[in-house]
């Protein structure tokens, strides 16, 4: 089974995602944190080696860059270190605070988000754009065409040639853009 680690403070759209792409809710390890809001680096190791140890997937690290309850950031460093040294892909949810890159003097706050191999931006958080307006960045359009870095699940995301606009198909057919 692939499991994602993300901090138990992080933006519960994690379980929703998990559960919407067919990995389900139980793929996803909320790792608890400590007195600032920030994620216990040691227990999450400990869950990742349980995980490994259990014959699971992990796959994905979630680095929170301001959470819902109180805007805290990761100290993104951490979990990039974390996921390079674990083989894990590090993806930076700066829905909440990926505005203070604008700023000077908040932008040291997103030091290690330039590690991560995705990004989500919420502009509609800060930046008075529409509420759909958000996104995920990749940092290359195959890795979207080419799905999860798993296989064996019912789900894959796919960029049909006819949109280039990306998907998530219970069929593994890149030309199917059924939900």
């Amino acid at each position: 089974m692939p499991v994602l680690y993300a901090s138990a403070e992080s933006r519960l759209a994690w379980l929703k995602i998990a559960h919407t792409t067919g990995l389900g809710r139980r793929a996803v390890r909320l790792v608890p944190v400590d007195a600032a809001g920030r994620p216990d680096a040691a227990r999450m190791r400990e869950l990742h080696d349980a995980d490994i140890a259990a014959g699971r997937l992990p796959f994905l690290l979630v680095g929170t860059a301001g959470t819902t309850g109180g805007g805290t950031v990761d100290p993104l460093p951490r979990p990039a270190d974390l996921a390079a040294g674990r083989s894990l892909h590090f993806h930076v949810d700066a829905a909440w605070a990926s505005a203070v890159a604008l700023s000077d003097r908040l932008r040291p706050l997103l030091a290690g988000v330039e590690r991560a191999d995705r990004v989500t931006v919420d502009p509609h958080k800060w930046l008075s754009a529409p509420m759909g307006a958000g996104a995920a960045a990749p940092d290359s359009l195959q890795l979207l065409a080419e799905g999860p870095p798993f296989t064996g699940q019912p789900t894959a995301l796919r960029v049909p040639h006819t949109t280039g606009i990306p998907q998530v198909s219970r069929d593994v057919s890149p030309h199917d853009t059924t939900l």
